[in-house]
C-alpha cells in the first residue's frame, strides 16, 4: 500500500512540472483562482472572525451559510488548507490536491475490495479510478473532485446493507450524510448513480426477492441521513430558491429532437481526456467535465467483461450508464434542466473500473486478448481522434502544432501501454507503471493547455502576479481612520474576486450562488453580468452607481502595479431620501431602448415597491423625473447630509450609527434577505425591501443606532432536524448492536 502511494505522490508531482517550472506554485486559470482560491481565503477570514453567517467581501454581502456550502464550506480539505498561514495557501492547495488522488484510489479500492476483486487488481483499479480523465480534467475544479471521493463510500454502504453486513444501517445513514455533506449539488449526481446502480445489482443480480425488500429501508435510512445535514442543507435551500440556476425550471433539459453532442461525449470513452470548450483542442463541445476514459485501458477491458458476461449485473450496469450519458437522459443527474452537464461521471468512471477489474481478475493467469482486438480499438481510437479534427468544428485557431502533436502523442502512449499489457509476462505490474506513465502525460497535457506555460490557448496572462501579491501580504491596508466606516471598492473587469483576495468589499462577483434579491439589482447599469453563471462587472465608471453602492475607490491594475483612484462622489453607507418613485416607473426605464442613467434615478429617489407606496408616502414625497435635471453634485451633496456618522460590518450584520433632522427611512446598499432582523436602539423594526432588492428601515428623529442582526433562514428549522435524526441514528445504532450480540 505504501508503495502505491508513494507512487500517487511521484505520479501528480511529475504531472505539475510545468506549473512549478514557470510560477513556483500551483496556480491555473479560469475558476482556480477565480473562484476557488478567493473563496478558501474567505472562508478562512469567516471562520476566524466569529460566526460564519454574514460575508461583506461577496458582492454586496451574502449569506455565507448558503453562499459558500457548495464551494467551500464543508470540504475538508479546504479546512487543512485553513490551517496554515495564507502565505502558503498556492502549495497546500497542491498538497491537499495530491491527498485527494490518495484518497480516491482508497476509497475506490476499499470497495473494489467488497466485491470481490483481488488484492492486485484492486490496486490497479484504485490507480484507473484516481487517475481517470474526469479526475485530471477537474483538479482545477477544486469542489469537484471530491464527490468521486465519497462516491465510492455511498456504494460500498449500499453493498453492506444488501450484504445485511454489521452495522449496516449505521453505515448507510453516515454515508449518506456524507455525500450530502461534502457537496449537496454532487450529492444529487451520486444518489441517483446509486440507484441506477441499485436498480441493476437488484435486477439482474438473480437474487430479485432477497434485495428487493431490502429498498424501502434503505431508501428510508438514506433520507434520514440526508436529513442528518439539515443544519446545513436547509438554508441553503431557502438560499437557492429562485436564483437564476434554479429557475431554469424542471425537464427544460429533456429534449430528444437534438441529438445532444453524441460525437464529442463518444470520443470521451477514447480519448485520454477532454476538458471544457475553450481550452479543448477542438471547437463546438459546449458542455463540462465531460471526461470518461479510464487510463491505457480506456473502455476495452470493460467492453469485453461486458461481452463475455451478457447476463451479469454490472454488463447491465455499464450499458445503461453509457446509453444515459450518450443520450438526453443524461440530464437525469441535472435533475433535467441542463443537457450540457455531464458532471456525474465519475460514476460512469467507477463503474468501467468494476468491469475492467473484473475481466483482469478472470483472465489473471492468461490474458485472453488477441492482437486483432488489440489493432481494432487502436484504429476505433485513432479514428474517433481524426474525426473529431475533421469534422465541422475543427481544432481551435489558437491552438498550435505543438500541442496537437502533444495531444496525439498522449493517446499513442496510451495505445502502447495496452500493448505492453497484453504481451507482458507480469500484466499487473507493466500495466500499473503503464497507468502512471500515461497519467502524468496527461497532467502535463492538462497543465500546460490550463496555464500561461508558452503555450496557452488562453489570453489570460499574469495570473500568478495577479494572486500571489495578496497571499503574501495585502498591498492595500485599510487605514486606520477608515476601521469604522465599511465602504466598497470597484476593481478592474478582469478579475471579478479581487475584493475576496484582498478582503475588501467589492461592486464585483464572480459566484454561482448569488443572493436572490440582486438579480432584478443588477440590471440597472451596464455591464458584464450574464445571469446563468452569475457574473456581475460594471463594465465603465458610472459615478451614480459607484455612489448609490457607497463605492470609495477604484483600483487598476497593470504591468506597472496599482493605481487607487478616489471616487469624489464617494456617500457613506446609509443614507436618506426626501423623495420615492414606485418600481414601474423604474421598469419602464430599464426597458427603454435609449437606456437613461436608472442608477442616477435611483440616487435621487428612493425606488419602492407599487404595492407599498402607501407606507412610504408618510414621510417621502413622489418624484417626477421629467422636470429634474441632470446634476450629479446637487444629489450626491444632498444624501451626504443626512449620511452614516459610523458603518461597522461583522459576519452577523452591521450596526450603524445616523443623526436625522426627521423622520424618515434610512436606505442601505445591502440586500434584502430574509435572514435579517432590523433593530433601532434595540427595538426591532420593519425592514423593507427597496431600490429593486437592497434595505430600508425607518429611523425617528435625532441620533440612533441601527442593527442588522442576520442568521441564516431556515438554520433554526434545520439544526432541529438535525437533532432529531442524530437520536435516530442513535436508535438504529443501538438496535444494531443488540441483534448483533444476540447472534454471537
Amino acid at each position: 500500500m505504501k508503495r502505491y502511494i508513494i507512487l500517487i505522490i511521484i505520479t501528480v508531482i511529475v504531472g505539475a512540472l510545468p506549473l512549478f517550472i514557470q510560477y513556483g506554485d500551483y496556480v491555473l486559470m479560469d475558476d482556480y483562482f477565480r473562484q476557488e482560491i478567493p473563496f478558501i481565503m474567505e472562508t478562512k477570514r469567516m471562520f476566524l472572525s466569529g460566526f460564519p453567517f454574514w460575508s461583506w467581501n461577496t458582492f454586496f454581502g451574502d449569506n455565507f451559510i448558503g453562499g459558500y456550502g457548495f464551494y467551500t464550506l464543508t470540504s475538508p480539505f479546504v479546512w487543512l488548507n485553513c490551517l496554515f498561514p495564507y502565505s502558503w495557501l498556492l502549495k497546500t492547495l497542491f498538497l491537499t490536491l495530491i491527498l485527494k488522488y490518495i484518497c480516491a484510489f482508497l476509497t475506490a479500492r476499499l470497495y473494489l475490495r467488497k466485491m470481490s476483486v483481488s488484492v492486485e487488481a484492486s490496486s490497479i483499479g484504485g490507480l484507473l479510478y484516481a487517475f481517470s480523465s474526469y479526475a485530471i480534467s477537474n483538479s482545477f475544479y477544486y469542489h469537484f473532485f471530491e464527490p468521486m471521493i465519497v462516491f465510492p463510500l455511498l456504494l460500498l454502504a449500499v453493498e453492506r446493507f444488501l450484504n445485511k453486513d454489521a452495522y449496516c444501517k449505521v453505515t448507510l445513514m453516515l454515508v449518506s450524510f456524507l455525500v450530502v455533506f461534502i457537496n449537496y449539488y454532487f450529492a444529487v449526481c451520486s444518489f441517483v448513480a446509486a440507484a441506477m446502480y441499485v436498480f441493476c445489482r437488484v435486477l439482474f443480480s438473480g437474487k430479485l426477492r432477497q434485495y428487493l425488500s431490502c429498498v424501502p429501508l434503505g431508501i428510508l435510512l438514506i433520507l434520514a441521513g440526508i436529513l442528518l445535514d439539515g443544519a446545513l442543507l436547509v438554508p441553503t435551500a431557502l438560499h437557492l430558491v429562485g436564483g437564476a440556476r434554479a429557475s431554469q425550471g424542471i425537464l427544460t433539459g429533456l429534449d430528444f429532437t437534438a441529438a445532444p453532442f453524441f460525437i464529442e461525449r463518444l470520443r470521451t470513452l477514447f480519448m485520454p481526456q477532454v476538458i471544457e470548450e475553450k481550452t479543448t483542442l477542438f471547437q463546438g463541445t459546449g458542455f463540462n467535465s465531460c471526461s470518461v476514459t479510464l487510463p491505457v485501458v480506456g473502455i476495452l477491458l470493460a467492453i469485453l467483461y461486458c461481452w463475455e458476461n451478457k447476463k451479469s449485473w454490472i454488463n447491465a450496469l455499464v450499458l445503461v450508464s453509457l446509453i444515459v450519458f450518450l443520450t438526453p437522459l443524461n440530464t437525469v443527474f441535472s435533475l433535467f434542466t441542463n443537457p450540457n452537464y455531464t458532471r456525474w461521471v465519475y460514476a460512469l468512471s467507477l463503474f468501467l473500473t468494476l468491469a475492467t477489474v473484473k475481466w483482469m481478475d478472470a483472465h489473471r493467469d492468461k490474458i485472453q486478448l488477441s492482437y486483432k482486438i488489440l489493432v481494432g480499438y487502436s484504429i476505433v481510437a485513432l479514428g474517433v481522434f481524426a474525426f473529431s479534427v475533421l469534422r465541422g468544428d475543427g481544432l481551435q485557431e489558437k491552438v498550435n502544432q505543438w500541442q496537437f502533436a502533444f495531444y496525439l502523442f498522449v493517446l499513442i502512449v496510451s495505445l502502447a501501454c495496452l500493448s505492453t499489457y497484453v504481451i507482458s509476462k507480469k500484466s499487473y505490474k507493466s500495466l500499473q507503471y503503464g497507468i502512471l506513465i500515461c497519467a502524468s502525460l496527461q497532467m502535463i497535457c492538462f497543465h500546460i493547455l490550463r496555464s500561461d506555460a508558452g503555450f496557452s490557448l488562453v489570453d489570460d496572462k499574469d495570473r500568478a502576479d495577479v494572486v500571489r501579491p495578496y497571499l503574501l501580504d495585502n498591498k492595500l491596508p485599510r487605514k486606520d481612520s477608515d476601521a469604522s466606516m465599511l465602504y466598497r471598492t470597484a476593481f478592474e473587469s478582469r478579475y471579478p474576486n479581487l475584493g475576496l483576495l484582498m478582503n475588501r468589499p467589492s461592486v464585483s462577483t464572480f459566484h454561482s450562488v448569488l443572493n436572490t434579491n440582486l438579480y432584478k439589482f443588477t440590471t440597472i447599469t451596464d455591464s458584464n453580468h450574464v445571469e446563468f453563471s452569475n457574473t456581475f462587472v460594471p463594465k465603465d465608471y458610472k459615478p451614480s452607481f459607484y455612489a448609490l453602492m457607497s463605492v470609495k475607490e477604484k483600483i487598476e491594475y497593470n504591468d506597472q502595479g496599482y493605481k487607487v483612484v478616489g471616487n469624489k462622489d464617494y456617500i457613506p453607507m446609509g443614507f436618506t431620501y426626501d423623495t420615492y418613485l414606485t418600481e414601474d416607473v423604474v421598469d419602464s426605464m430599464l426597458n427603454d431602448s435609449d437606456k437613461p442613467d436608472v442608477p442616477y434615478a435611483m440616487l435621487s429617489h428612493l425606488v419602492v415597491p407599487k404595492e407599498k407606496e402607501h407606507i412610504f408616502v408618510k414621510y417621502l414625497k413622489r418624484g417626477n423625473l421629467v422636470t429634474e435635471p441632470y446634476n450629479m453634485d446637487s444629489v450626491v451633496t444632498e444624501r451626504r447630509k443626512n449620511a452614516s456618522d459610523r458603518f461597522i460590518g461583522n459576519t452577523q450584520g452591521f450596526i450603524s450609527d445616523i443623526t436625522l433632522t426627521r423622520d424618515n427611512f434610512v436606505f442601505y446598499s445591502v440586500p434584502a434577505d430574509k435572514g435579517f432582523t432590523a433593530y433601532v436602539d434595540g427595538k426591532q423594526s420593519v425592514l423593507h425591501k427597496v431600490n429593486l432588492g437592497l434595505s430600508a428601515v425607518l429611523v425617528p428623529k435625532g441620533k440612533h443606532e441601527v442593527q442588522f442582526k442576520f442568521v441564516p433562514t431556515g438554520m433554526k428549522g434545520g439544526m432541529m432536524a438535525s437533532a432529531a435524526m442524530m437520536v435516530v441514528l442513535l436508535l438504529v445504532g443501538w438496535n444494531e448492536r443488540l441483534k448483533l450480540e444476540k447472534e454471537i
